[in-house]
């Protein structure tokens, strides 16, 4: 067999060697081990059962002589005797049983000798009992009883001599078995000897091809150097130019979400400087009021202390003073004034109020994020957007909001006031959009809650819905159905973005043609990444 340098090493010669020579270790060891443990076993019987052999014997012995000594004094402590020697008889026979398993005890002699001469004894202390003393003694000097003893004694003898046979040809038998493992294994020694010797050359034939390839290898090394060095600053340069790029296009994107709310808010405008200017002008009316009637107050008191002066220095009677003053009371209104100031002032502070709350949710959702989540109030974002999109919504639908108990979330509050404000826009574009058929009244519903670990957002409404031919297609960048003009095609390409990739939340849809669509907006509540959490601590 021929090797090439391009091949692997005769990996699988070895293999094989290295396997047959722990084969027939293991083979060796145990076929060694078995001989050896079967030998025990056989010799750990053979001795146990003499030791016990001579053990009953000489119970047996016991219990007989201890029942010809109460037959023959009478006395019953020699009875009581037998009774405690009695068990430890038993218990040997017993063994004796366990441990020749092959059941040549039951069919022996010695087993029903035994229980014969047992029972022979126990018939024996009955008539004693009884006050028979001739027949007890007449029936242990039976010949018949003694026969039972003889019985036992000689059992007991073919019961070794039976052990030492089949002991011998135990030993017969391993010795063969010995044999023949020693035969096969010399068999496999020479045959593995062969193999290695063979395994060795193809070994060496194939370091000295490996050397060879070693020394081409090394030339060629020489002459690949220059050109991985060449290819390594190429990559290294392509590298940097691939950061640049990635950094650039992040940049991008910042400033396309910022681009897409100003747009909004650019489309918004008109709407929102009505919002604006309604609740001022209220208040400039109330105010316009609040000045006339500070007038006429003023005029009442300048009257006032002017008759109190004249009736003072004498010039104004005192009866006069009560009359004029209430006539200039009168003249001034003074109970209309008094009733309608307060709610003058009231009315216009919350004209004011309203104006405030317009300009503190545009500047939250106008104001830029610092690219760091932090905890915020899902209801507060939703309600603050809903006041900017209110100018855009009123004229096409009735807004109803259903707010549940949620918790704190980690957000990017700012990005997630853009994905709603979109969704609100998209919602009413979607029933403005709606053909005469659909006489129903629009309407758009805001709904919040908790379900497992996410906190969700439902922005519902009853407008065109989107066909199936296209929802698959609504979060693609630069896909839109609106007319040119109308939109870019990014609004939802960016709320997907951000929902799904700086929340690790969902943006669902569920919209069905002529009845409405309902897109959901599902926040973990805990914070997915450990960067993340890092960030927020």
């Amino acid at each position: 067999m021929r090797l090439d340098a391009r091949r692997s090493p005769p990996m699988y010669a070895l293999i094989v060697g290295v396997l047959l020579l722990l084969l027939l270790l293991m083979a060796g060891a145990a076929a060694t081990w078995l001989s050896y443990r079967d030998v025990h076993a056989m010799v750990a019987q053979e001795l146990e059962l003499r030791f016990l052999s001579g053990q009953l014997l000489a119970q047996r012995e016991q219990l007989s002589k201890t029942a010809r000594l109460a037959v023959e004094t009478g006395q019953t402590q020699w009875i009581d005797a037998y009774r405690r020697a009695e068990p430890a008889y038993v218990n040997t026979l017993r063994r004796v049983v366990s441990v020749a398993s092959d059941g040549s005890i039951q069919r022996s002699p010695l087993w029903a000798a035994g229980a014969a001469a047992t029972q022979a004894e126990q018939a024996a202390f009955v008539l004693l009992r009884q006050g028979r003393h001739d027949a007890a003694l007449a029936m242990l000097s039976d010949p018949q009883y003694q026969g039972l003893l003889q019985q036992v004694e000689t059992s007991l003898a073919d019961l070794s001599q039976q052990l030492l046979q089949q002991g011998r040809q135990r030993l017969r038998l391993q010795q063969q078995q010995v044999a023949i493992v020693g035969v096969l294994g010399l068999a496999l020694l020479l045959a593995l000897a062969a193999a290695w010797l063979w395994i060795s050359g193809m070994v060496r034939q194939y370091l000295q091809i490996v050397a060879d390839a070693d020394a081409q290898l090394a030339e060629s090394n020489r002459t690949l150097d220059a050109r991985v060095q060449s290819r390594t600053e190429a990559l290294q340069k392509l590298n940097s130019q691939l950061r640049d790029e990635m950094e650039q296009r992040s940049k991008v994107e910042i400033e396309l979400r910022q681009a897409q709310k100003l747009e909004a808010i650019g489309r918004l405008a008109a709407g929102v400087a009505h919002e604006i200017n309604t609740p001022i002008q209220f208040a400039s009316d109330n105010c316009f009021f609040l000045k006339q009637s500070v007038e006429d107050v003023c005029g009442l008191v300048e009257g006032v202390d002017a008759d109190i002066r004249q009736a003072a220095s004498g010039v104004l009677p005192v009866t006069q003073l009560s009359e004029r003053f209430l006539r200039a009371r009168k003249q001034a209104d003074w109970d209309f004034l008094a009733e309608q100031m307060p709610q003058s002032v009231a009315h216009a502070l919350d004209g004011l109020k309203r104006v405030a709350t317009i300009v503190r949710s545009l500047k939250e959702y106008a104001h830029p994020g610092k690219g760091q989540r932090k905890m915020a109030d899902i209801n507060h974002i939703l309600t603050s957007t809903l006041t900017i999109a209110n100018s855009e919504l009123k004229s096409v639908a009735q807004v109803s909001v259903e707010l549940g108990e949620v918790p704190m979330v980690a957000c990017y509050a700012s990005e997630l006031s853009q994905v709603i404000l979109n969704l609100l826009v998209n919602a009413g574009h979607a029933i403005a959009a709606r053909s005469d058929e659909q006489a129903e009244p629009g309407q758009i519903t805001l709904r919040t809650g908790v379900t497992g670990d996410d906190v969700w957002i439902a922005i519902q409404d009853n407008g065109c819905g989107i066909p199936d031919t296209i929802r698959e297609r609504i979060f693609d960048p630069f896909f839109t159905t609106k007319e040119v003009g109308k939109g870019t095609g990014q609004g939802l390409a960016l709320a997907r973005a951000i929902i799904v990739d700086q929340h690790q939340g969902q943006l669902e849809l569920d919209s069905v043609v002529g009845r409405g669509s309902t897109f959901t907006i599902r926040l973990p509540q805990v914070v997915a990444s450990p960067v993340a959490a890092a960030v927020l601590n």
